[in-house]
């Protein structure tokens, strides 16, 4: 069972993010279907929250059932605990709890979890749904697409777009984009946002079209195109041109902080997840630079 290192790294100075989100003021952790608990093992009684994306893969890393090992897949967990589906994804909160002499194994809603004997520290589940977070808030890049949510048809995610972005030619489409345009500079087409000060958009994943026609809108250009597999439109609503507070940015090793080089003095916080060359000698924490 391999210790799983993470870091949440504050930076005081320009930087970038490529997914975050915050839920009624609490942090949402943007976990894989591999995530484990092994970097909270220690902090007994406290919670914490993971967002699982669907179409997850179900790991054989299940120990237990109702309470867990700490190094079990948490979202392979949550299909065995019957809180959320691999089709689904979904967002759970777990507490860390004492470890325990055994666990006991069992076939639950298609996950089979295994035996095991004494081990340092557990969790347990407290609440779980299907799902993307309540009031979900992901911080994208002006080049930031809608691939991942295309499957998804008729959900609803928000963004935001820092400010200072740069126009991208990815745009197909009027009202009705293809998936695969720049979001924040559709949104930019659609007048709901600006380049200068960036901006929060909801859009709304729908099917395919038969052909997508361009026009130019608010000094973007979008382009004709024909069949295409999957789109979204803009749910519309007052444009909030301000950054969510207190989010925690997922990062991966190599996000570099362009996107913001602009604004000097802002803060941001990153969260890193662990990775096998980084496990030796450093571990877990903060670090402020």
């Amino acid at each position: 069972m391999k210790k799983f290192s993470t870091i949440i790294l504050s930076i005081i100075c320009f930087t970038v993010g490529t997914m975050s989100f915050t839920a009624n003021a609490q942090t949402v952790i943007q976990g894989l279907w591999t995530t484990q608990a092994n970097d909270y093992k220690n902090n007994i009684g406290q919670r914490y929250t993971f967002y699982f994306p669907p179409h997850g893969t179900i790991s054989d890393r299940v120990w237990g059932t109702d309470i867990y090992t700490y190094d079990c897949s948490i979202a392979s967990a949550a299909v065995h605990a019957g809180l959320i589906s691999a089709q689904n994804g979904g967002t759970v909160t777990i507490e860390i709890r004492t470890g325990q002499p055994a666990y006991r194994g069992s076939v639950r809603y298609g996950v089979t979890s295994k035996d095991w004997g004494a081990f340092e520290s557990s969790f347990v589940f407290i609440s779980g749904k299907e799902g993307p977070p309540d009031a979900m808030v992901i911080t994208g890049t002006w080049a930031t697409q809608a691939n991942d949510y295309a499957a998804n048809i008729g959900q609803r995610y928000t963004f935001y777009f820092p400010p200072n972005g740069i126009i991208s030619g990815r745009v197909w489409g009027t009202d009705i984009y293809t998936y695969d345009c720049s979001i924040a500079s559709a949104a930019v087409h659609a007048g709901l946002i600006s380049a200068q000060t960036g901006g929060t958009v909801t859009i709304e994943i729908r099917s395919g079209q038969s052909s997508y026609k361009g026009t130019i809108r608010n000094g973007v250009t979008s382009k004709d195109y024909g069949a295409f597999g999957g789109s979204f439109v803009f749910v519309k609503g007052p444009v909030k041109p301000i950054e969510p507070v207190a989010n925690v940015i997922q990062g991966n090793w190599g996000t570099q902080a362009n996107d913001y080089a602009a604004n000097i003095g802002h803060r941001y916080k990153f969260y890193f997840p662990g990775r096998n060359y980084f496990q030796q000698g450093l571990g877990h924490g903060y670090l402020h630079l």
